[in-house]
C-alpha cells in the first residue's frame, strides 16, 4: 500500500455482507451500529460518489503523504472514472486492501509501468463500478425486508429505513435515476485515451444495470406507501419523457449488444411495474359488493384522473405499455363503470393488440428465481392482482387467445404465495374463472387444464386430487358421435346418448374408459367447429390411466405416437409428478399410472425417435418416487434394463474402472443417438438425478452384491461416458453443461461421503485364531466408494475433475461482473460447480490408500505446470480463490483442499505458488484479521496453517515471518527469546505481517467466548499453537514465551468448568478440543524445557492448577464426559474418529499424566497420593464405561487409550498400587467384555488391562485375595489369550503390526506424542520386570524393532506373566485353581505352544515368559507334578537341542556385548538357560519321581552341558558364566542322587561327568586368586568386541602374557583399579565354585559318618583330589589337587576380611574394590559378592578337603609315604587356615556358619536377586571356638588335632 495511508474507505461489499448477516458480525446491537454508520452513504446512494473536479486534484496535489507515482496514478484514476480525486484516493486505497493481487513491491512497479498501469486503471474502474453495485444492493435490501417481520433484523432495518424517509430517501432515489438515465456518454476528449469504444459500452451498460436497480429499489419504496398514488403523475410524466427507458443519450451505441436490448426491457417493465402498483389496484381487490359507493383515491381526483388518462392515451407504441393500459383499463372499468365505454375498449383493443399477458409471462420468467427475491415476488403479486381483476371483469374470450392467459397464470402460480393466495381467497372469480373454462372445454383442450392443475397442485395437492376425481363433463367435437348414438330431447341443442361410447378401448392395464348411455349432453357453438359437452361426472384419473395405457399400446403394436398423444402423457406425468412431491400420501391413489411408467419408458426407448420430454418427465416422477421407495424403484426400473448395469462381481477395483463388463443399457443408446447429436440433454439431467437419489436411498439400507455391483455399474459409467467428457459435448443451451457437470459431481459426491464401505471381515480380539496356511480366502467385491475414488485417480474424469478446479478466480469474478456485480445466477452456478470440485478433490486425497503408487490425478496436481500457456500452476490457481469474497464457502473449500495437499502430497505448496506467495499470504492474513470474515474460512486457514507447521516448512515460515533482531534493538514484549539460551542465540520478533498477530489477537482471554475470538476460532488458533510445540519451532517458541500474559491466555480455559452435558452439541464439541490443545501445548512445554527455565508465569499457572485442584476436576470431568458418551452409538470413520472432541482430550490428558510420570515432568507437580488415587480410579471408572457398547469406534479407542494410560501410570506410582486393588474385578469384568466382543482393535486395550492386573496381583498384601469366580474368569481370559500364541508359528507375521499385539492398527491413536510414548513404553518395561530376573526377566532393554517387540509386548506374553502372579500369589490354594488350570488345559497350551515357538525360533519373549511360570510352579508340589504328568520334558527337550547344536568352535562361543546395557539381553541361548533352570527346580520339588526325567534331559544335551563347563578357562563373558552357573546348578541336583546316577549312568559317562566338576572347581579357583589376569581378559574381550573381532577360544590363553597367567599375591585383591565388570565375574565364578563344590562333596563319604563308623568303606567313593599342594594354574594340564582346595580357602577368607574391613572404613576413606555396588541404585549388570556365598565356598571347600583326606588316609592302597605327606601338609595348611580365620574374629569379623546350607536354595541363582541370598542364615557375633554356632570350625579343629596328628 501507499505510505502514508491514514483512512480507509470501507468496502461496499463488506457493508453489504454485515448488514445481511453473512458476516461473522450477527449481533443486532453491531448490525444497527453498522446500519447508523453508513447512513450517509445510504441516504446519498450513487450522489455519494462526486465527479471530477480541479479543486479536488489541487487538494490531491497538496498532500505530501501520497507519492508522485501514486499521485500520477490517482490523478488518471480521477480523469478516467470522472470521480473526484479525493474519492479516488480512498477507492484505490480500499481497491489495494480487498482486490489487489500483489504486494506493495508489486504494485510499485505496476505504478512504473505505463501498460501496467492501464491494466490497473481498468482493475479499478472495475472495482468502481461493483462498489456502487454493492452500494444499491444495501440499500434495496434494506427495502426489501424492513417490513418482513420473518427476518432476524427487521427491526434495525426498519428504523434505519424511517431515519432515510426522514431525509427525503424517495426524492435522493428518483434524482439518482434521472441522472443515471441522462448522463451523456464517456468520450475519449473528457475521460483520457483509455475510454475507448468498448469501455464507452461497457458504461452504458453499466448505467442500464444501475437504473434497473434503482428502479426495483423505487418499486419497493412505493409498495410501502398507504397512498401509492401521489406519486403516479410524476412517474407517469418521467417515464412517458423516457420512452419508459428507451431514451437514453447513448441508445445509438446499444444497438448490438443483446444485453442492453434485455436491460431495456426490464426496465420498461419495471417503469410499468411501478405505474400499476401506483394505481393501488390492491383496494379493488377489497372493494364492497356491487350497488355501493367504491372508495379510492383517485375517485375524488378527476384532475388527477384527466391528466393520466391523457398520458395513458398516448401510449401504446411499445410492449413495456400493454400491463398499464391493462391496468388503467381495469380501474376505469371498476370505479367508473357508467363512463365513456369507448376509452375502455381502445384501452383494452391497444392493450391485446401489444399481447400484454404474453409480455408479462416473459418478462415474469426473465426476473431472478431465487427464493428469497423480493422484488420478483413483488412484481409477481402485482401481475397477480392485475390478472384477477380484468378476469373478474371482463369475459376471458375478449382479452386475446386463452393460451396467454394459461401461460401467464402458470407463471403467477408458480409463486407458493400466490398458490396458497389462490386456494385461500381466489376461488370464486379472478383465475379460478380461468380453470372453470379450461375444465369446461377438458379434454377436447388438454393441456391447459393439466398446466393450471399442475401449479395449483404445489400448494393444494389434495385439492387437485379431488378436483380431477370428479370433473363435472367431457367435451368433444360433435363430429365424434354418429348419428344414430345420439338421440334429441325437448331442449333445444341437448342431445341424449342412445348407446355405451367407448372413448378409449381397453387396454393391457385399464377396462377401457366409456360414457354411459343415457347421459345428456349440450351442443356447444365455437369457432373452430360444433362442440358436444356431455354432462357426466367422471374420474379424470381414469382417463388419463386409459390414455397412458393405449398410448403402451399402440407403442407396442408397432405405431409411432403422435405429438398430441405425447404432450398429453407428458401433461398427465407432470402431475403426478408434482401432486408426489408436494404429498406422498396421496402415492397409493395414483398408483396405477405410476405403475405404468416403467413400461412406457421401456417401449418408449426401442422407437426410433423417442420423445426425450416425455421420457424425461417419466424418469423425473421415478426420481420422486424413488426418494422414498429406493429399494423398489431399483428392482423395478433394472427389469426393464434402462440403467447401466454388468453381470459381474468386481473383486479387482482395476477391472471395475476401466468399465469392462459394464453395459450402457438404454440409457447409453439414448445418449449416443438421441441426445448428443442434437444438443439438448432432458434424459441426462433426470437420469443424473435419478440415479442420485438412489444412491442415496439405497445407501441407508442393507443391499445384495448384485445391487451394489449395478449401482457400481452406473457411477462408472457416469464418470467414463458422462463426467470425462460432458465439456466436450455442444449445447443447444448454454446452461445444460454446467448442470450435467453439477449433477454428476453431486453423485459423486454422495458416493465418497455418503455411502458407506462394503463391511469388511470382523475379528474378535481375543478369540480370532490365526488362518491356517493355504486357506482359500475368498475376495469380497469392491465397493461403490472404492470404484468411485479409483476411477478419479487412474482415469480422464479426473482430468475433467482439474479442469473444473481450474476455472481460477478471473473467470469466476468476469461473470460475476457481466451479471452487473450480481452473484445469482450463471456466476452462482459455476461457483457451485468449482466448490464440488473442490470438495471431491479434497475427499479423494484423504480416501487415497497410502500404499497406492502415484496417480494421474496426484501428478497433474503436484506437476509444475498446467499444461497451459501464461497460466500459474494448478495450485496457485486453488489459492487465488481466497480473492472470491461473494461465497465464502468457496475460499473455505479451497483453503481445506490446500490443507488437505500439504498432508498427503510430496510437494512444497510455497514453491507452487511462485511470485505471488507473498501476495497470497497477505490476503490470507488480511481475511484471517477481519473481524467481519466468515469464521469458517478463519478456521480452514488456521487448519491450514497448522498442517503446514509439520509438513511445508517453507509456507509456515512465510506466515510466521519472524524477524532476526539487531544487537541493542530488542524491545520488552516484542522479542523473544528464553533468559535460559546462551547470549549467542539469534533472537527474533514478530514480523509486520505474520498470522502470529492474529493468533495472539484471537486467544486473549477478555476475548474468548466474543464474537472477536468464538469458539471455532479459539479452537482452531489452540490447534496452531499446539503444532508449534510438537514440531518444536524454537525461533518461533521463544517469541511466544515472551509475549506478555501469553500463558494466561493459552491456559485461561483449563480454570474454566465446561458447561452441563446437554447432547453433543458443536459448541460443547469446539470447547472440549479447546482444553486438550490447552493441555497438549502446557505439557509440551514443560517436557521440553527443563524446570528451571520454565517462564515465572508459567510456573504460577502450574502451582495454580495444583492449588486449586484442578487436576482432580479435569480427571473427573472427562469421567462424566466418557460415561454420558458411552452408551450412545459413535461409528464414523477412522479420519474423524481420530478428531472426535472427547478422543482428543483423553490424548492430551493421557500425555499430560505420562509427562508427569518421565524425568522431563517435573514441573507438573501431581505428587498427592489421594490425587493420583483419584485420577487413577476415574480411569478404571472409564474403561469401565466405555466397555459396556464396544460397538462404538469411539468407545474402542478410548477404552484402548486409558487402558494403556492405567498400566502406565499404575506402574509409575506405586504408592497407589495398594489402594487400586478395588479395581480388581471391575477390571477382569472388562476383560471379559472385550473377550466377547467382535469389534476389532481391542488387543491392545486387552493386553493393557491384563498388565495392569499383573502390577496389582503383584503387589497385593495377605488380606488382598481373590474370589474364586474372579479366579475362575482370569483364568479363562488367560487361557483364550494363550491361544493367540499360535501367531508366532502359525503364519507368523512379517513386521510387528500384527492383529494381538500391543502396537496394532490403532497405534497413531494410542501413542500419542513422543513424550507420552516414551513414558507409555517405560511403564510396559516396569511392568515386565515382573521377577527382576537378570537373564531376561528385566525387561528394560532399548530393543523395540522387529518380531522381538512383537513378542515382548504382545497380548499372550503379557497373559502368561498375568498367569504366573495369580498362580504364584495363590500357592495355598492350589486345591482351588489347579482344577480350573487342568479344566481349560492351561499346562498342555503352555507346553505346546513353548514347544513351537522354541522349534521355529519365533516369541523369545513369550517363550520367557512360558518358562519362568514353568519355573514358579515347579516349586509347587502339585503343579509341578501336572507339569511333569503332561509330558514337559518330552515336549521340550528336543526341540531345545537345536537351540546349541552347531557346528565347529561356532558352537561354544558366547558373544559378549561391548555395550553394558545390551548384555541382557534376551537371546535364544538364555531361553535353554531358563529350561535348565525349569528343570532344575522341578528335580528338587519332584526328587526320585522326577529323576528320570532330569536324567534323560542331562542325556540329550550331556555334550552342551560338558563343554559348557570346560569353557570357563578360556571365556568369562557373561553368557557363558551364566550358562556354567544354570548348568553347574543342575548338576548339583543330579548329585543329590550320586548313588542312583551308578545305575542310570555307564561309568565313562559318570567319571566324565565328575572329571568337568573337578576341572570346573580347579578353573574357577585358578580364576579367583589371579584378578589382574581377569581384568586382563575381560579388557581383551570388549576391545575385540568393538573391533567386530572374536578371538578363537583355542588362542585365548596362549596370547595371555605369562606373568599374569602365574603371577599370584595378595596385593592383587587389593587392588583400586579393578573394574565392576571384573567383580561381576568374580561373583559368578564364586557361585559356580559353591555349586561345583556342593556337587562334588555328594560324590564323596559323608564327614561325620566316616569319622565315626571305621568300616566305612572307602572304596566306594572316587578319588577326587591328587597329593598335590600347589597353586592351581591356567596354562598346564595338572590334575585337581588338595592345593586347589586350599588356594580356595584362603581366597574365601582373604575375601572376608576385604568385606569386613569396609565397616570401619573412617569417614573420607574410599571403598575397596572388592565390594560390589549395592543398592537400588546398583546398576542391574553389577551383582553382589554375598558374604554368605563366600561363607558357604569356604566351609564346602574345608568338608571336602577333610572328606577327601580321610578317603586318601583310609585307602589300603595309598602308600604310607603318601599318607604321612597328606597330613603333614594338610595339617600345616589347616592350621594357618585356622589361625588366619582366629585372627579375623578378634578383629571383629562373625560369620554364619551355613554348613547345614546347601546350595539348593542357589539353584534359584543369585542373578535372580541382587541383594540377598538364600546361602546364609542369621549373623552372629561370638568367636567359632566358643560360639555354639560356630561347631563345625570346631569339628575341623578336632579333625587337625586328632587325624592329622
Amino acid at each position: 500500500m501507499a505510505p502514508g495511508t491514514t483512512h480507509v474507505w470501507r468496502c461496499n461489499h463488506e457493508v453489504l455482507q454485515t448488514i445481511t448477516g453473512r458476516s461473522a458480525i450477527t449481533a443486532r446491537t453491531l448490525i444497527a451500529e453498522e446500519l447508523t454508520n453508513h447512513k450517509p452513504l445510504l441516504l446519498d446512494g450513487l450522489l455519494f460518489y462526486k465527479p471530477h473536479s480541479e479543486e479536488a486534484e489541487k487538494k490531491l496535489t497538496a498532500d505530501k503523504n501520497v507519492g508522485r507515482l501514486e499521485r500520477r496514478f490517482l490523478l488518471q484514476l480521477s480523469q478516467f472514472l470522472d470521480l473526484d480525486a479525493v474519492q479516488c484516493k480512498e477507492l484505490f486505497e480500499a481497491y489495494i486492501l480487498s482486490a489487489f493481487r500483489g504486494t506493495g513491491a508489486q504494485l510499485q512497479s505496476i505504478l512504473k509501468d505505463e501498460r501496467s498501469v492501464q491494466a490497473l486503471l481498468q482493475k479499478v474502474w472495475e472495482y468502481y463500478h461493483t462498489e456502487r453495485m454493492m452500494l444499491l444492493h444495501c440499500i434495496k435490501h434494506l427495502f426489501s425486508f424492513h417490513t418482513d417481520v420473518d427476518h432476524p433484523y427487521q427491526e434495525q432495518y426498519l428504523g434505519c429505513v424511517s431515519k432515510l424517509e426522514e431525509k427525503k430517501v424517495y426524492e435522493r432515489l428518483l434524482k439518482q435515476y434521472e441522472t443515471s438515465f441522462n448522463s451523456p456518454v464517456p468520450t475519449r476528449h473528457k475521460r483520457g485515451p483509455l475510454m475507448s469504444e468498448r469501455h464507452s459500452i461497457r458504461w452504458c451498460l453499466q448505467g442500464l444495470r444501475e437504473q434497473c436497480e434503482l428502479l426495483e429499489i423505487i418499486l419497493l419504496y412505493v409498495r410501502d406507501q398507504d397512498d401509492p398514488t401521489q406519486y403516479l403523475l410524476p412517474l407517469a410524466q418521467l417515464f412517458q419523457k423516457q420512452g419508459f427507458g428507451t431514451r437514453q443519450p447513448y441508445r445509438y451505441l446499444l444497438d448490438a449488444e443483446d444485453l442492453a436490448h434485455h436491460l431495456t426491457a426490464r426496465i420498461g417493465f419495471l417503469c410499468g411495474m411501478l405505474l400499476i402498483e401506483c394505481m393501488n389496484l390492491y383496494m379493488l381487490m377489497t372493494m364492497p359488493e356491487k350497488g355501493s359507493a367504491p372508495v379510492h383515491t383517485l375517485t375524488s381526483n378527476k384532475k388527477l384522473t384527466g391528466e393520466l388518462t391523457s398520458i395513458f392515451q398516448s401510449l401504446g407504441g411499445q410492449p413495456a405499455h400493454g400491463p398499464v393500459l391493462l391496468a388503467w383499463l381495469a380501474l376505469n372499468g371498476t370505479l367508473w363503470p357508467d363512463r365513456d365505454m369507448a376509452l375502455v375498449r381502445k384501452l383494452g383493443q391497444q392493450a391485446v393488440h401489444l399481447q400484454v399477458f404474453r409480455y408479462m409471462a416473459a418478462q415474469l420468467d426473465g426476473l431472478p428465481s431465487q427464493q428469497n427475491s423480493v422484488i420478483t415476488l413483488l412484481c409477481h403479486v402485482v401481475v397477480y392482482t392485475l390478472l384477477t381483476i380484468v378476469l373478474t371483469l371482463f369475459c376471458e374470450d375478449t382479452l386475446g387467445g386463452r393460451q396467454d392467459l394459461i401461460e401467464l397464470a402458470c407463471q403467477l402460480l408458480r409463486q407458493p404465495q400466490l398458490c396458497q393466495e389462490f386456494w385461500e381467497s381466489d376461488i370464486d372469480g379472478g383465475i379460478f374463472s380461468l380453470l372453470q373454462s379450461s375444465t369446461n372445454s377438458f379434454p377436447l383442450d388438454f393441456n391447459p387444464l393439466l398446466k393450471l392443475l399442475t401449479q395449483l397442485a404445489s400448494e393444494g395437492s389434495r385439492q387437485v386430487l379431488m378436483y380431477v376425481d370428479r370433473l363435472p363433463t367431457f367435451t368433444e367435437p360433435l363430429d365424434n358421435n354418429r348419428s344414430g348414438d345420439l338421440r334429441s330431447t325437448n331442449k333445444r341443442g341437448v342431445f341424449e346418448l342412445v348407446r355405451d361410447k367407448v372413448v378409449l378401448p381397453a387396454g393391457d392395464h385399464c377396462a377401457g374408459f366409456i360414457i354411459q348411455a343415457g347421459t345428456l349432453g349440450c351442443q356447444v357453438q365455437q369457432e373452430r367447429g360444433e362442440l358436444i359437452r356431455w354432462d357426466s361426472d367422471f374420474s379424470g384419473w381414469e382417463l388419463f390411466h386409459c390414455l397412458i395405457d393405449w398410448l403402451l399400446v399402440r407403442i407396442r403394436q408397432g405405431n409411432i405416437p403422435s405429438a398430441v398423444q405425447v404432450g398429453q402423457a407428458e401433461a398427465i406425468i407432470n402431475l403426478v409428478t408434482q401432486i408426489l412431491e408436494a404429498d406422498w400420501s396421496l402415492a397409493s391413489k395414483l398408483r396405477p399410472i405410476t405403475d405404468c411408467l416403467y413400461p412406457l419408458i421401456s417401449s418408449l426407448c426401442t422407437l426410433t425417435q423417442p420423445p426425450l420430454s416425455l421420457l424425461a418427465a417419466c424418469i423425473k416422477c421415478i426420481t420422486v418416487m424413488a426418494a422414498h421407495h429406493p429399494k423398489q424403484v431399483w428392482q423395478r426400473i433394472q427389469k426393464i434394463g434402462f440403467l447401466p448395469h454388468t453381470g459381474n462381481v468386481y473383486s479387482d477395483v482395476s477391472v471395475a474402472i476401466s468399465g469392462e463388463g459394464i453395459y450402457p443399457a438404454e440409457y447409453g443408446k439414448l445418449l449416443t443417438g438421441q441426445e448428443q447429436p442434437t444438443g439438448e440433454y432432458p434424459v441426462t439431467l433426470e437420469f443424473l438425478r435419478l440415479v442420485m437419489t438412489l444412491l442415496k436411498g439405497l445407501c441407508t439400507s442393507e443391499v445384495n452384491t448384485a445391487t451394489s455391483q449395478d449401482l457400481l455399474a452406473c457411477v462408472v459409467f457416469i464418470q467414463r461416458e458422462v463426467f470425462a467428457a460432458f465439456h466436450n459435448w455442444r449445447y443447444a443451451r448454454f446452461d445444460d453443461r454446467e448442470k450435467v457437470g453439477q449433477c454428476s459431481l453431486d453423485i459423486f459426491h454422495v458416493a465418497l461421503h455418503v455411502l458407506p464401505v462394503i463391511g469388511k471381515q470382523s475379528s474378535t480380539v481375543i478369540k480370532a485364531e490365526s488362518p491356517r496356511p493355504g486357506k482359500d480366502v475368498t475376495k469380497s467385491a469392491v465397493s461403490v466408494r472404492e470404484t468411485c475414488l479409483h476411477g478419479f485417480l487412474f482415469t480422464s474424469a479426473g482430468e475433467a475433475l482439474l479442469y473444473i478446479v481450474a476455472s481460477g478466480i478471473d473467470t469466476l469474478e468476469q461473470r460475476i461482473i457481466d451479471q452487473g456485480s450480481n452473484f445469482d445466477g450463471p456466476a452462482e452456478r459455476l461457483s457451485q460447480l468449482i466448490k464440488l470440485s473442490l470438495s471431491i478433490l479434497n475427499r479423494l486425497l484423504l480416501l487415497k490408500p497410502r500404499d497406492l503408487p502415484p496417480c494421474p490425478l496426484e501428478q497433474a496436481l503436484t506437476s509444475h505446470t498446467t499444461g497451459l500457456p501464461h497460466q500459474p500452476h494448478l495450485i496457485g490457481l486453488i489459492a487465488g480463490y481466497i480473492y472470491h469474497r461473494h461465497d465464502p464457502k468457496l475460499p473455505t473449500l479451497a483453503t481445506l483442499l490446500l490443507k488437505r495437499v500439504a498432508m498427503v502430497a510430496p510437494m512444497s505448496i510455497f514453491g507452487c505458488l511462485g511470485s505471488q506467495a507473498a501476495a497470497i499470504r497477505d490476503i490470507y492474513l488480511s481475511r484471517l484479521q477481519a473481524h467481519s470474515e466468515d469464521e469458517r474460512l478463519k478456521v480452514g486457514i488456521l487448519e491450514l496453517l497448522t498442517v503446514a507447521v509439520e509438513t511445508q516448512p517453507g509456507l509456515s515460515e512465510l506466515f510466521l515471518n519472524l524477524q532476526k533482531v539487531k544487537p541493542g534493538q530488542v524491545e520488552e514484549g516484542k522479542v523473544g527469546g528464553s533468559s535460559a539460551l546462551p547470549s549467542s542465540t539469534p533472537k527474533f520478533e514478530i514480523g509486520e505481517v505474520s498470522c502470529l498477530h492474529a493468533v495472539l489477537d484471537a486467544i486473549e482471554e477478555v476475548k474468548q467466548g466474543t464474537t472477536h475470538c468464538p469458539p471455532d476460532l479459539h479452537c482452531a488458533a489452540l490447534g496452531f499453537l499446539q503444532a508449534l510445540w510438537e514440531d518444536c519451532r524454537e525461533s518461533a517458541l521463544s517469541v511466544l514465551r515472551a509475549r506478555p500474559k501469553f500463558w494466561v491466555d493459552v491456559t485461561a480455559p483449563l480454570f474454566k468448568d465446561l458447561p452441563p452435558i446437554e447432547g453433543s452439541t458443536q459448541s460443547m464439541s469446539t470447547n472440549i478440543k479447546i482444553c486438550a490443545y490447552a493441555f497438549k501445548i502446557l505439557t509440551l512445554e514443560c517436557y521440553h524445557v527443563s524446570s528451571e527455565n520454565l517462564e515465572e508465569g508459567l510456573k504460577v499457572i502450574l502451582k495454580k492448577l495444583k492449588q486449586e485442584g484442578r487436576y482432580t476436576y479435569w480427571s473427573g470431568c472427562i469421567r462424566g464426559l466418557l460415561e454420558s458418551e458411552a452408551g450412545h452409538l459413535t461409528d464414523l470413520e477412522e479420519y474423524l474418529i481420530r478428531e472426535h472432541e472427547l478422543l482428543v482430550l483423553v490424548q492430551a490428558w493421557r500425555t499430560l499424566l505420562l509427562v508427569t510420570t518421565s524425568t522431563n515432568g517435573k514441573a507438573i507437580e501431581m505428587s498427592d497420593v489421594k490425587v493420583q488415587s483419584a485420577i487413577l480410579s476415574d480411569i478404571a471408572a472409564c474403561i469401565d464405561s466405555q466397555s459396556c457398547l464396544f460397538d462404538s469406534v469411539l468407545n474402542q479407542k478410548a477404552c484402548s487409550l486409558l487402558s494403556n494410560l492405567y498400566m502406565s501410570l499404575l506402574t509409575h506410582w506405586s504408592r497407589t498400587q495398594t489402594s487400586q486393588w478395588k479395581h480388581v474385578n471391575t477390571l477382569v469384568t472388562v476383560l471379559k467384555r472385550i473377550t466377547n466382543s467382535d469389534s476389532p482393535g481391542l488387543s491392545h486395550a486387552a493386553t493393557s488391562i491384563m498388565a495392569a492386573l499383573t502390577t496389582l496381583l503383584k503387589h497385593r498384601t495377605s488380606k488382598q485375595a481373590l474370589q474364586v469366580e474372579t479366579m475362575e474368569s482370569l483364568l479363562a481370559i488367560t487361557s483364550l489369550a494363550l491361544q493367540q500364541s499360535s501367531m508366532f508359528y502359525l503364519n507368523p507375521p512379517k513386521n510387528a503390526n500384527h492383529a494381538g499385539l500391543v502396537r496394532d492398527s490403532d497405534e497413531g491413536a494410542v501413542q500419542g506424542s513422543g513424550a507420552a510414548s516414551d513414558a507409555s513404553h517405560n511403564g510396559q518395561e516396569r511392568l515386565m520386570g515382573t521377577r527382576g530376573t537378570a537373564n531376561g526377566m528385566d525387561m528394560r532393554e532399548k530393543d523395540f524393532t522387529g518380531a522381538q517387540h512383537a513378542s515382548k509386548y504382545s497380548m499372550p506374553t503379557v497373559a502368561a506373566y498375568l498367569l504366573d502372579e495369580l498362580l504364584v500369589g495363590e500357592k495355598s490354594r492350589t486345591d482351588v485353581w489347579l482344577p480350573l488350570v487342568r479344566q481349560h488345559g492351561i499346562l498342555s497350551l503352555l507346553l505346546t505352544t513353548l514347544q513351537s515357538c522354541i522349534q521355529i525360533k519365533r516369541g523369545i519373549h513369550y517363550t520367557e515368559a512360558v518358562l519362568l511360570l514353568l519355573l514358579d510352579l515347579a516349586s509347587i508340589p502339585e503343579a509341578a507334578e501336572s507339569i511333569m504328568v503332561r509330558g514337559l520334558v518330552q515336549q521340550v527337550c528336543l526341540p531345545l537341542l537345536q537351540l546349541h547344536q552347531q557346528n565347529g568352535e561356532a558352537g561354544l562361543t558366547w558373544n559378549n556385548s561391548s555395550k553394558p546395557e545390551q548384555t541382557d539381553s534376551l537371546t535364544w541361548p538364555s531361553i535353554y538357560r531358563q529350561a535348565v533352570s525349569v528343570m532344575t527346580v522341578m528335580l528338587g520339588t519332584l526328587k526320585h519321581t522326577f529323576l528320570q526325567d532330569a536324567l534323560d534331559f542331562f542325556g540329550v544335551h550331556r555334550e552342551r552341558m560338558m563343554k559348557c563347563l570346560d569353557a570357563v578357562q578360556y571365556n568369562q563373558s557373561r553368557p557363558c558364566l551364566m550358562e556354567v552357573e544354570t548348568t553347574s546348578a543342575f548338576i548339583y541336583r543330579l548329585s543329590l542322587f550320586a548313588k542312583d546316577l551308578g545305575c542310570h549312568m555307564k561309568t565313562w559317562e559318570l567319571q566324565a561327568l565328575l572329571f568337568a566338576l573337578t576341572s570346573l572347581t580347579h578353573c574357577c579357583v585358578a580364576l579367583l586368586i589371579r584378578p589382574r589376569l581377569l581384568q586382563y581378559l575381560s579388557e581383551k574381550s570388549s576391545k575385540n568386541s568393538e573391533l567386530g573381532k572374536q578371538q578363537p577360544t583355542a588362542l585365548t590363553m596362549r596370547v595371555t602374557p605369562l606373568r599374569l597367567r602365574q603371577q599370584v599375591t595378595a596385593t592383587d585383591l587389593t587392588d583400586s583399579k579393578i573394574t565392576p565388570e571384573v567383580q561381576h565375574i568374580q561373583t559368578r565364578l564364586l557361585v559356580i565354585l559353591g555349586h561345583s563344590l556342593a556337587a562334588l562333596r555328594h560324590f564323596s563319604p559323608d564327614l561325620l559318618t566316616i569319622l565315626l563308623n571305621p568300616s566305612v568303606d572307602v572304596l566306594e567313593y572316587p578319588v577326587l583330589l591328587s597329593l598335590g599342594f600347589s597353586t592351581p594354574a591356567l596354562d598346564q594340564e595338572i590334575q585337581p589337587s588338595f592345593g586347589m582346595l586350599l588356594s580356595c580357602v584362603n581366597t574365601c577368607v582373604q575375601l572376608l576380611n576385604k568385606l569386613d574391613s569396609n565397616r570401619t572404613l573412617s569417614v573420607g576413606e574410599s571403598t575397596p574394590s572388592i565390594l560390589a555396588i549395592a543398592g537400588p541404585s546398583a546398576p542391574i549388570q553389577h551383582r553382589c559378592m554375598d558374604r554368605s556365598v563366600i561363607m558357604f565356598v569356604l566351609e564346602t571347600a574345608v568338608e571336602l578337603m577333610m572328606v577327601q583326606g580321610l578317603r586318601c588316609l583310609k585307602d589300603p592302597s595309598l602308600p604310607i609315604r603318601d599318607r604321612q605327606l597328606l597330613k603333614r601338609e594338610l595339617g600345616t595348611e589347616l592350621g594357618t587356615f585356622l589361625q588366619c580365620l582366629q585372627r579375623h574374629f578378634r578383629r571383629g569379623g562373625a560369620p554364619t556358619s551355613p554348613s547345614s546350607a546347601s546350595p539348593s536354595s542357589m539353584l534359584r541363582t543369585p542373578s535372580y536377586s541382587a541383594s540377598s541370598s538364600v546361602l546364609s542364615k542369621s549373623m552372629s557375633h561370638a568367636l567359632f571356638s566358643e560360639a555354639p554356632e560356630q561347631a563345625f570350625f570346631r569339628v575341623v579343629q578336632h579333625f587337625m588335632h586328632q587325624i592329622l596328628r
